[in-house]
């Protein structure tokens, strides 16, 4: 259903008229309820941050979840709960080793799995002719600018590290911008 402007303004001045007169008692029953609500909110809150580490398929989402299921039965509602099969994956170390410099980082999750004992190689730009290429890219732009066009690429199928560098709207590594002034200073020794 539309509506037409003079119609809206219509109904948020009569909604603005009611706000301003309504009485002292109306007032305090609706600070009464806001507080309230305000208490259970944080209370809530609270209960959810003091759980752990939220990450999916750890004990701490499974008893998270166990809790939920609880507060919305509590609340008179239907709980349902729904099952699915998940493959997680661990990370354990994600780092750049290079002249004797340990960098850490996280990997692309699109990517395979390096082997145990890592890859060593000769490191270069990504379109370059060494074995790793490193490409400096936007957290988000994984799969355009340099090393979109890397993975796309036919002629550059190898992996390689990326340096992520920041972006106003984007988290990041703290460490990437140490990481792309030390791989272009190594590129260039």
């Amino acid at each position: 259903m539309l509506i037409s402007r003079r119609d809206w303004l219509l109904i948020a001045a009569g909604g603005a008229h009611l706000a301003v007169a309504r009485t002292p008692r109306m007032a305090a029953a609706q600070d009464g309820r806001t507080r309230g609500a305000e208490g259970r909110i944080s209370r809530t809150i609270n209960e959810y941050g003091q759980q752990g580490f939220h990450r999916t398929g750890t004990t701490v989402d499974r008893l998270s979840g166990d809790w939920l299921y609880e507060h919305v039965r509590r609340a008179g509602l239907v709980a349902t709960r729904e099952s699915f099969s998940l493959s997680r994956v661990d990370l354990v170390t994600n780092v750049l080793i290079g002249a004797d410099r340990r960098l850490e980082g996280v990997p692309l999750f699109d990517g395979g799995f390096t082997p145990a004992g890592g890859i060593r190689d000769r490191l270069g730009a990504l379109q370059g002719e060494a074995e790793i290429g490193i490409a400096e890219t936007a957290p988000n732009a994984a799969g355009s600018g340099p090393l979109g066009d890397g993975r796309s690429s036919a002629s550059r199928a190898k992996p390689g590290p990326v340096c992520v560098r920041a972006t106003p709207t984007s988290s990041y590594s703290p460490s990437a911008p140490r990481c792309c002034r030390y791989l272009a200073s190594t590129l260039r020794g």
